[in-house]
């Protein structure tokens, strides 16, 4: 769908062919949904099993250090995506100066779509030889030298350029390939860890979280075009707008592919031995064997149903350093002013992205202006996700302190056992205790802190 318009010039105006391209794009979407819909029907399981909460889901999943490791990547590698598929148009004309820039582009998206499909089963043999942690390292770092080879692209060069642009296609492939995989890794992380299996909110999680970067990132190089002073239509622009180009098309895809090896290295499944053995551990817990973290190095005992479910789920809506300064400054209304704090700064930033619109639409009536109203639009969507989430918590904490007053602490009260050193445990760690979790019998408080400290 990104090749034919291109294609269609040669017949009909590029205007006709994006429109004719984006209806038949849209009935195809419309008539597969309908189709899986039809064609598929929900397993009786899935549709008895109790969905978690919003916030709850969003905090289980923020807990599980292999997932964060893997969606900051997804972050970055989706930010480098955007912006340079988001130029390349403007690139073509103006910066890589070609005499066909509407051809020049569909010719290089076929070389990136038939490198991405070279890409693929080299990197499914690779991964089956050396492992997905090498292979993502590799992905990332041929990335994003393939990025930087884009700086030898030529305007007469049609076959450099488009070979140049196929080997960028196989390397970046790999992120696509293996987000999903390495996902899959977490998930089975946190069936050790929780005993359960929460597939598709891990998924959802991937999905949702990369959009709140995808608006800026294909908007922001836009307004910094006008703000440089680009004139469309006009050949050629100024050095800053051509910079900008030649920068959003190498050195900003190349930036992003280093920083996800960067943030790769703290990925904690080391090898594949490591993630055998979290499945044989997993495996072991639900059959009610105490079994050891191999990421941790904590025991596991066998899972426990909770006796009652609200009172082992509050602490989880809140983070280990919440909870930690929540209990050092003396608990009462501390868990209420930490999310009602963060709740005041997610209303402030609805506020800012409202006036971001409001002044975006403002300044469409002048000519040639530059809206921030799509930025403003996305941070719209964050800041009500945000809201909901601190409101949420607020409820919670309004409910702990409500015990509090009835002589039960929903929070801590089961934590006691642990004696002075309660608040030197993770949350993870806190209900997994209440669960019947990670601390095994003749554990000592010093061996809780050092597991803490470890998986810190």
């Amino acid at each position: 769908m990104i090749v034919i318009p291109g294609l269609l010039t040669t017949t009909i105006s590029l205007q006709a062919a994006c429109v004719g391209v984006s209806v038949a794009l849209s009935l195809f979407m419309v008539l597969s949904g309908l189709s899986l819909a039809y064609y598929f029907t929900e397993r009786r399981q899935a549709s008895l099993k109790a969905n978690s909460p919003f916030t709850l889901a969003v905090m289980q999943v923020l807990r599980n250090k292999p997932f964060v490791v893997v969606v900051l990547c997804n972050i970055l590698h989706e930010l480098g995506s955007i912006v340079f598929f988001g130029t390349m148009p403007f690139f073509l004309e103006y910066g890589l100066q070609v005499e066909n820039p509407e051809m020049a582009f569909s010719i290089l998206a076929g070389a990136t779509l038939l490198g991405r499909m070279i890409g693929v089963p080299i990197y499914g043999a690779a991964v089956n030889r050396w492992g997905k942690r090498r292979c993502y390292l590799a992905y990332a770092c041929t990335s994003c030298l393939s990025s930087l080879s884009l700086l030898w692209m030529n305007p007469t060069a049609t076959i450099r350029n488009a070979l140049l642009i196929l080997v960028m296609g196989m390397c970046v492939v790999g992120g696509d390939i293996m987000h999903p995989a390495l996902v899959a890794d977490a998930v089975d992380y946190d069936e050790l860890r929780s005993g359960e299996r929460r597939e598709a909110q891990y998924m959802a999680m991937l999905t949702v979280l990369p959009a709140a970067v995808e608006i800026p990132a294909a908007v922001l190089p836009l307004n910094l075009m006008h703000n440089l002073g680009y004139k469309a239509g006009v050949h050629p622009q100024n050095s800053g707008v051509v910079k900008l180009l030649w920068a959003c098309t190498t050195l900003i895809p190349a930036t992003s592919m280093l920083l996800v090896a960067l943030v790769f290295l703290k990925y904690p499944i080391k090898s594949e031995e490591m993630q055998s053995a979290i499945k044989r551990s997993a495996v072991a817990r639900h059959r009610g064997e105490s079994v050891d973290d191999p990421v941790t190095g904590a025991t596991l005992s066998p899972p426990e149903k909770p006796s009652s479910a609200t009172s082992t789920m509050w602490s989880e809506y809140f983070y280990s350093q919440e909870l930690r300064l929540s209990h050092k400054i003396g608990r009462k209304h501390s868990l209420l002013g930490l999310a009602g704090t963060q709740f005041g700064f997610s209303v402030l930033l609805g506020v800012g992205a409202l006036w971001l619109i409001v002044d975006g639409f403002n300044n469409l009536s002048g000519e040639n202006q530059t809206t921030w109203a799509p930025i403003g639009a996305a941070l719209v969507v964050v800041s009500f996700g945000l809201v909901y989430f601190n409101g949420y918590r607020i409820w919670v904490a309004l409910e702990w302190e409500k015990s509090l007053r009835d002589g039960v602490d929903l929070v801590w009260g089961e934590l006691d056992v642990l004696g002075p050193d309660r608040d030197e445990l993770d949350e993870c760690e806190k209900n997994d205790l209440i669960r019947g979790g990670p601390v095994a019998t003749g554990s000592n408080s010093e061996d809780l802190v050092k597991t803490f400290d470890d998986d810190l």
